[in-house]
């Protein structure tokens, strides 16, 4: 499925803010994010798999989201250490740690030898991130039932929960002995913006069309896997403008040319899921004939690799701007948790 806008509830954009003149506060594009996250299992004994599930929806706790937004981490960083408990509790956005820990905490970074994998979804609809913890004969020994994943071992916060369950979906409970091994697989998705926000905005008089949309959303490296734009983590982000008109395919971008002079990263409150940064052109940059077209919002460095998506906005008629005025463009990235089908 793409991440489009949706009446149920999902995600609801918002308007466009961008201030041409330092006095002058119109509204802001939002862009929205989708994050899921998948976690299948297989216990095996003597080198055989005796039991599995495939991969099934957990949930990505508030914490592992304020975490994901608030801080310069990559996905295989926030989801490094493994963790297995006993509590049978469902799930819940508040919930921070393993519900009933094992005594001593069983907790594992070891990938077993499997290499972490990345990849696109059908037609680019979502970026996906896989990496796999083997839990060892003596290791996690008891009935388990719970799992998560985290930074790393003991009180650090936990980035997401689930009950472990069968392949038809319902909490089981794994008998792990010291003749076992344990296999936890746990995939990410990242859900970026492929349909247009389209919105109309007044600017001295003049109604402008602004259509928003994801650029180059296809995946990159595994190193480093971002879903978040760098520019939202880094204290200086950056973006580009120009004079076309034209909205790249989704796999594509423009340049970055015209860049801002300033990039603010606005504060994170917890539990928001959301967070700001603008883009500030002094009176003597982007002074474009007939104006400018697009605004790119980019990652600071410019690198091709991870997952780091780009936003355009396109401005129809296009935007004036003169040396006597500073232009501001700001841009709400917002995360919101989807269900995969």
């Amino acid at each position: 499925m793409r991440f489009n806008r949706h009446a149920n509830g999902m995600w609801v954009p918002e308007a466009p803010f961008f201030n041409k003149y330092k006095d002058r506060d119109i509204e802001m594009v939002t862009v929205p994010v989708g994050i899921a996250g998948l976690i299948g299992w297989e216990q095996i004994r003597n080198g055989k798999v005796i039991r599995k599930s495939r991969l099934r929806s957990n949930l990505i706790v508030d914490v592992g989201i304020d975490t994901l937004i608030s801080a310069s981490l990559s996905l295989n960083t926030l989801a490094n250490a493994c963790e297995v408990g006993t509590s049978s509790q469902v799930p819940d956005p508040s919930d921070v740690d393993v519900i009933a820990p094992l005594s001593p905490r069983a907790t594992t970074t070891s990938n077993g030898g499997f290499s972490d994998e990345t990849g696109d979804g059908p037609g680019f609809a979502y970026q996906w991130f896989r990496q796999t913890r083997v839990f060892l004969e003596a290791e996690a020994i008891g009935n388990l039932t719970e799992v998560v994943f985290r930074r790393s071992s003991g009180g650090t916060q936990v980035f997401n929960r689930q009950l472990l369950l069968d392949d038809l979906g319902q909490p089981t409970t794994i008998s792990k002995t010291n003749e076992d091994q344990l296999k936890i697989i746990v995939e990410f998705r990242l859900y970026s913006l492929h349909d247009v926000i389209e919105q109309v905005v007044n600017v001295n008089g003049v109604d402008y069309t602004l259509k928003t949309r994801g650029v180059r959303v296809q995946n990159h490296s595994n190193s480093a896997w971002r879903p978040q734009n760098d520019g939202l983590v880094s204290s200086n982000p950056n973006a580009s403008c120009d004079t076309s008109q034209t909205m790249p395919d989704i796999t594509s971008a423009y340049g970055e040319v015209n860049r801002r002079d300033t990039g603010v990263l606005g504060s994170y409150t917890s539990g928001s899921f959301y967070r700001d940064a603008s883009y500030i052109w002094n009176p003597a940059s982007a002074n474009l004939s007939p104006g400018i077209g697009y605004i790119q919002t980019s990652h600071t460095s410019g690198a091709s690799t991870s997952f780091r998506p780009r936003y355009i906005t396109t401005f129809e008629p296009h935007l004036p701007k003169t040396d006597t005025e500073q232009l501001t463009f700001t841009l709400r990235q917002t995360f919101q948790r989807v269900t995969p089908p």
